[in-house]
């Protein structure tokens, strides 16, 4: 069944812009998820610290291929920008970082997953984010 759902994968890759634009193009999340979610961190926020991280911009590929993708991106990151104004939570704002440096390096050429750099780049930020948390403790 992997070889199936590579398969798969594949041919969606291939026509996935006409399919997003013309067939099926729904909302990653709904609203009203992110609101409960945020709901159940604010609550989690109030007894315990929190580190809440941005997700990554998209490639150029995957603008282009993916419509809305990018701009979904942004909204859930100003999202957590501004969840991140409450007590007891940090923002790691990987999305800016990532729009300050040629980000690419660090993302899936053919996806818009981490690859082996992007994981270690976050691992350090996460890491430092922690150390900073516990120097003010």
């Amino acid at each position: 069944t992997r070889s199936v759902h590579r398969t798969l994968r594949r041919v969606v890759r291939k026509m996935r812009r006409f399919w997003l634009n013309y067939l099926y193009n729904q909302p990653w999340s709904d609203p009203s998820a992110i609101e409960a979610a945020t709901e159940r961190l604010l609550k989690i926020g109030e007894k315990t610290s929190l580190v809440v991280i941005t997700p990554s911009p998209v490639l150029t590929s995957e603008y282009r291929n993916t419509p809305g993708a990018q701009d979904a991106i942004i909204d859930f990151a100003n999202h957590l920008r501004q969840l991140s104004e409450a007590p007891n939570i940090t923002l790691l704002d990987l999305h800016a970082e990532f729009m300050a440096t040629p980000f690419e390096k660090y993302l899936h050429a053919k996806d818009a997953h981490f690859n082996q750099a992007g994981n270690d780049y976050l691992a350090r930020r996460v890491i430092a984010v922690l150390e900073q948390l516990i120097e003010k403790v």
